[in-house]
């Protein structure tokens, strides 16, 4: 993790608040003051908001680009894929875009693979409205199962709310289907859906006041069932060896390793306390012990942990922290 000096403007990633940083308690706790109130994180979960290029300075020149050129896309978040061209009409590239047709000001996260490798990395603030630039792509790169990652938070006042996540995968029948349709040659773009609406986020629905209280329990209902069925399919364990939470692990130095496992394991451990889940099961393997440490210290700063143990388990050996909740 990049040093961050006292005063910084940082992003919690598990919250998506913006905070001001105040200091590091020891190695792995850092103290962020959140509206007058600091608090404790644990230190991977804490980066620098100039990632997300959070600039106020830079904001206003986003606003007034975005209404040049602007793409025509329906309401939603799109990936778009622009043919650049030769002199002569040849494409000989694509410009490849994230364009925000939301009402909601975004931060976003973004990883492109090639063949299960980084290619590029951006973090960037998305405003409504606005189409960013990724990166150039040619048709050559169909062949090596091209995957666009996007981790997006919804930003407010206060910082952002509503964390959600997609991952596209670019096939080529997809990709040739639309550039061959007879409205390519006039809209002159690609276009693949991110999202329609922010996942989780609740339309107020207007009802006649005699309908209010059928239409309440209905909901009610509708969502106790989405509820179950959600945790029904949630795992009791999650395996936190690297190669099955990147692709590009091979990459990764020994810090981001760790940061990339106990952001899966901090997600995973904040599902399973929403679906009030009894006991769940952390995979680190042995090795070294630096991921259980790390573990450890996170269950310890848990208030809804009621205990946990490194016992030898019949299911996965020594290698796993079991957690009672």
């Amino acid at each position: 993790m990049t040093k961050i000096e006292k005063g910084e403007q940082v992003f919690i990633i598990n919250t998506g608040e913006l905070g001001v940083f105040e200091g590091y308690m020891d190695k792995f706790t850092v103290v962020v003051d959140i509206d007058g109130k600091s608090s404790t994180f644990h230190s991977t979960a804490v980066v620098k908001a100039s990632e997300f290029g959070l600039d106020p300075r830079k904001q206003e020149v986003q606003k007034n680009k975005e209404q040049e050129n602007k793409i025509v896309l329906p309401h939603g978040l799109h990936l778009v894929i622009v043919p650049m061209r030769k002199m002569n009409g040849e494409i000989e590239r694509f410009q490849m875009l994230v364009c925000n047709r939301l009402k909601e000001n975004l931060l976003m996260d973004y990883t492109y693979y090639l063949s299960q490798t980084t290619q590029e990395k951006i973090k960037k603030e998305l405003l409504s409205g606005a189409d960013l630039k990724l990166h150039f792509f040619k048709t050559d790169q169909l062949n090596d199962l091209p995957v666009c990652s996007f981790n997006f938070w919804v930003k407010n006042a206060q910082g952002s709310t509503n964390p959600f996540s997609k991952e596209l995968k670019i096939k080529a029948k997809q990709f040739f289907t639309q550039m061959e349709s007879d409205a390519f040659p006039e809209k002159n773009y690609i276009a693949f859906e991110i999202v329609k609406e922010i996942p989780g986020k609740q339309e107020k629905i207007k009802i006649s006041k005699k309908e209010e209280d059928d239409f309440w329990d209905t909901h009610s209902i509708k969502k106790q069932e989405n509820k179950i069925i959600e945790k029904a399919a949630m795992p009791d364990h999650i395996d936190l060896h690297i190669e099955k939470l990147e692709k590009n692990s091979a990459l990764l130095d020994k810090g981001e390793i760790l940061h990339i496992q106990l952001r899966h394991f901090e997600r995973f451990l904040d599902k399973a306390i929403k679906h009030h889940v009894h006991r769940i099961y952390a995979i680190h393997g042995i090795g070294k012990g630096k991921l259980k440490i790390e573990i450890e210290n996170i269950l310890k700063q848990t208030p809804e942990v009621v205990s946990y143990n490194n016992d030898y388990n019949s299911r996965f050996g020594y290698g796993a922290t079991e957690i009672n909740l």
